[in-house]
């Protein structure tokens, strides 16, 4: 048989089929002890489906706690077959009715049920139930026992989700905060270019030139500097203007030259009254 979920595996490791049954196989299962009570095997038409339940039903009475109790011959002798097997079906439905008897007992003295039943340490959480040999919960119950399975899975698929999504908000955060910094950095360097930048001189003046810069975007931009002002002035002038001139070129109309060395001054280059072309590099 393929098992697809922790629960079906378990289940067949609790309720194995024995090679001589047919599919499909229905278990009638104590939802207390998880003893198995009946096994159907193969197909069974409607009507004797009906039939073969209702002989369950009308063989077994219900206690307090919902466990079955055997009133007679029950149909569970098709699973344990009629010949041979008849003590160890008596020996388990004698269990079965003890460990009735002990709940019953416990109910009325307002105790909790009998050891094995339930974990009887009240300090213990649900994730602490399970016993330290293996996966296995300190009570026997399958049922039950597949449901704190399914519990624990839950618990983890959650727990891991958890993580995911604090993982990526602090992704997001750090990716936030480099952003932020790129800014600051570069208002930084902004204010201080601003800052260092010398006032335009007076026009008309003896060593004053003018130049014409044409931007990519079309517009025009025209500043006096002195003609000892180094390239580099240029330069922080474009940066402050919202151009980085480590990205773009600055070259004069005709002749073309790239002026490209910022040590140079303006007197040097003789650019007194040019027209400036800045492109990206």
């Amino acid at each position: 048989q393929k098992a697809e979920s922790t629960s079906g595996r378990e289940y067949l490791l609790i309720y194995p089929p024995t090679p001589n049954m047919n599919m499909p196989l229905i278990d009638i299962v104590d939802p207390m002890t998880g003893a198995l009570l009946d096994r159907l095997s193969g197909y069974l038409a409607p009507d004797a489906m009906v039939e073969r339940l209702s002989r369950f039903l009308d063989s077994h009475t219900w206690g307090r706690m919902g466990k079955a109790v055997a009133t007679g011959v029950h149909s569970a002798n098709s699973f344990y077959g009629s010949e041979g097997n008849t003590s160890q079906r008596h020996s388990i439905e004698n269990e079965d009715a003890a460990l009735n008897a002990a709940i019953e007992a416990s109910l009325q003295e307002g105790t909790l049920p009998p050891e094995g039943c339930v974990d009887d340490d009240p300090r213990r959480s649900r994730s602490e139930s399970f016993a330290s040999a293996g996966d296995r919960p300190v009570y026997t119950d399958a049922i039950r026992y597949g449901q704190e399975l399914e519990f624990e899975e839950s618990l983890a698929a959650d727990r891991e989700k958890e993580r995911k999504r604090k993982a990526k908000e602090e992704e997001e955060l750090l990716e936030q905060a480099r952003i932020q910094s790129l800014e600051d950095e570069k208002q930084r360097v902004l204010d201080a270019k601003r800052a260092a930048l010398p006032e335009e001189p007076e026009k008309g003046k003896p060593g004053v030139a003018e130049l014409m810069l044409r931007f990519p975007d079309g517009s025009r931009k025209q500043r006096r500097f002195l003609e000892t002002h180094k390239m580099q002035v240029v330069f922080d002038y474009m940066f402050v203007e919202g151009t980085d001139p480590e990205a773009h070129t600055v070259a004069t109309s005709f002749p073309r030259r790239v002026l490209d060395n910022p040590e140079q001054t303006l007197g040097e280059l003789g650019l007194n009254g040019q027209a400036l072309n800045v492109a990206p590099k």
